[in-house]
Order: C-alpha cells, then structure tokens, then sequence
C-alpha cells in the first residue's frame, strides 16, 4: 500500500493506482468550473449525494424536445426548468409520414399506411411499401376502421329501409273500411314509435363511427347493451331486445306484443291484419273490422262483412217473399178466368117480368138446381164472379 508522506514543503500523494501526485496539484483538479465560483470537491459530492450519505435521484432528468421530438437530459441542480438540456440523438414518436420502401427506421418512428398508422419497434430499413408485421406495431387499424364505418352506414340503410316498410304498412293499414279508422290510427302510432327507433339507430351509427374500437358493437351488438343503456344500430332496426322498448321490425311485424312495450302494444302488421285482436280491450284489427263473421269485433260491433252477409239474405228472403205472392197472384187470377169461362157456359132461365135484375143461381149436390133474383142491377162480371165464388 502506498504511504503519504512530507517531501519537503510539497506533499506527496502515492497512489496504488495512479503513482505519485502532488497534493496540492491533485486536490486542485477536483475543483471544477471555469470561472469564478467555482466548485469545490465537497461542493461536487453534495451535487451527487443527499444529507443522508445516499444518491440524490432528482440529479438526473430526461425530456422529450416538444420542437424536434428528440430526447434529451441534463444532471445536477438547475434553477430554471429550460436550462441544462442535452439531445441524446435519439427520437420519440418521431412523425415520419406514408410509409416508403427502402427506407431506413429508427425505434419510435411513426408512419401511416391505408388510413392506419404503425410505431416502429425495431430499427431496420423497409424492404417493402407495407409496414413490417414484425418491424412495427399497429396503433391504428386503418382496415377495421374503414370496415367498422361501412357497417355503420349500412345499420342506418337498414334502419332507414325499416321506417319506409313501417310508412307503408300505415297507408296501407289507411285504405281499410271506416270501422278500421282506430286500426289505422295505432298502426301510425307505431310506424311513428319505428321512425323513432331508426332515428336512434342513426344516432347509434353516428356514435360508432367516432370509436374504432366501439363501431363493430355499435354497429352489429345484439345480444346486449353496448353502453349502459344503450344499444346498437341493429338491435334498433332488428333486435328484441325488451330494454329498448321495441325494434323497428318488432313495431312493423311482430304478430303479438311488440318486444319491450306495454301490454296492449301491437305493431303495424298485426293492426293491420292480426288474428288475435278481436274484443273490447284491443278493439279489433283492420282484417277483423273488414271480414270477421263468427263474433263481434270489439265485443259490441260486428265487421263490414257480417253486415254486408246480413243485407245479402234480406234482400234473398224479400225476393223469395216477391216470388211467393207473385205466384199466388197468378193462380187467383186463374181462377177468376176459369170462374168467367164457367159463367159464359150456363144458361140462365127467363124469369118472367124480372129483366135487368141479377139471378143469383144455388149450386146443389147435383148442379145448378135453383135460381134467386137479386135486387141488384145486372152485370156480366158480377154474374160471374158470384157463380165462380159460390
């Protein structure tokens, strides 16, 4: 081990490491700095160490140069923020635009491809126009977006193809018999709730194309909410789910409760031509009203067909009644002809001192027997007519 020991005036300091230093001249090269104050050698151990015998941590400080996007660092105590700092050569996120073949990388690099946008991983030089799988992470896929913002477009096609199908079925559901006007009224009222449910399914496209990462659920999700209590495009235009009160395709077809709404909902198909609507609660549909004829419709009313049915066989019993007393007409019109034809063949007797008095003649067991002379005025017909009726 080397000794210190005095050499005349000088010190001399041995090391086993470096040899032999004059004290004076050693200790001097531990005080740093160019110009006055300058930093003594406790001064620079208290810039690395703190209080309590340990490495200050704060002594080192890194940044990223909003301008260049380089990293920097600077060590020791500062008094101002901004002071201090020294670029490393090294990038973080640097924006590198479109991707290019035969490009060198570095780590941290960002560039763009097809709408997505990639970070380089490992430093490397492009070998091709599309980003290396193994060379760079996708941050952003261009191809899911573009996908997702299509479903979307064609969730609020479909929607929109929902309420025409629904505006239809009203004018049609408007076409039937007055007693349908009730009918026809509900019907609009669910074409007005199915226009609603599109306008929320447009809503809900809108809402995805904002989120790649949400769209496809936005767009397609049907067997839950997306968020909390909201739902996708579909399940607006399609679903049944209850929670939202009732699809588009519910409100125009469903043949009974329409999924989610209240009890005595029904969609525009089943008033307009359902079979199960019959009584005073729901009323009837506009079908019922039309040509039900096995019971009343809402309990009370019958339909335009039992009606129009009932006209029908009135108006058969009345021409049969027609028939029966034209025929009977006929036959007593026979009668009297036959009763003339007999009349003309008798002969009546002379009756002395009686002319222009009606005979009346008696009908016995065995034929004319016996005449009476009426007081009457003579007339043919009456002759006849009595003989035909006696």
């Amino acid at each position: 081990m080397a000794e210190t020991r005095p050499r005349g005036e000088q010190i001399r300091f041995e090391s086993a490491k470096t040899g032999s230093h004059n004290l004076d001249t050693y200790l001097e090269a531990c005080e740093l700095g160019t110009s006055a104050p300058y930093k003594t050698l406790p001064a620079l151990i208290d810039e690395l160490f703190t209080s309590a015998g340990d490495i200050d941590p704060t002594i080192l400080e890194f940044q990223v140069d909003h301008a260049s996007r380089k990293l920097q660092v600077r060590f020791g105590h500062f008094a101002s923020s901004s002071t201090g700092w020294s670029d490393i050569n090294q990038w973080v996120f640097n924006q590198r635009g479109a991707h290019a073949n035969s490009t060198a990388y570095k780590r941290l690099d960002v560039v763009t491809y097809n709408n997505g946008t990639y970070i380089c991983s490992v430093a490397h030089t492009s070998a091709s126009a599309v980003p290396s799988a193994t060379e760079f992470i996708t941050c952003l896929d261009g191809t899911a977006l573009s996908t997702a913002t299509t479903s979307a477009s064609t969730s609020a096609t479909a929607a929109a193809a929902s309420e025409t199908a629904a505006a239809a079925s009203e004018t049609a559901a408007a076409t039937s018999a007055t007693a349908s006007a009730t009918s026809a009224t509900a019907s609009a009222g669910s074409a007005t709730t199915s226009a609603g449910s599109a306008t929320a399914s447009a809503s809900s496209a809108t809402a995805s194309a904002t989120s790649a990462t949400l769209s496809a659920d936005w767009a397609t999700e049907t067997s839950s909410a997306v968020s909390g209590g909201e739902f996708s495009a579909k399940e607006y235009a399609q679903g049944t789910q209850a929670s939202t009160g009732g699809s588009s395709k519910s409100w125009s077809q469903d043949a009974d409760q329409v999924d989610g709404a209240s009890t005595n909902d029904r969609s525009a198909k089943a008033w307009a031509q359902g079979a199960s609507m019959t009584g005073a609660t729901l009323g009837g549909s506009s079908k019922d009203w039309a040509q039900l004829t096995g019971t009343t419709v809402d309990g009370t009313n019958y339909s335009a067909k039992y009606h129009a049915t009932a006209a029908a066989t009135s108006e058969t019993n009345a021409a049969t009644s027609a028939a029966t007393a034209t025929t009977q007409a006929n036959n007593a019109s026979a009668s009297a002809t036959a009763a003339a034809a007999s009349a003309a063949s008798i002969s009546l007797p002379s009756v002395s001192g009686q002319a222009g008095k009606i005979l009346q003649v008696n009908a016995g067991a065995t034929g004319y027997d016996h005449v009476t002379i009426s007081s009457v005025e003579a007339d043919p017909a009456a002759i006849a007519m009595a003989i035909a009726l006696s």
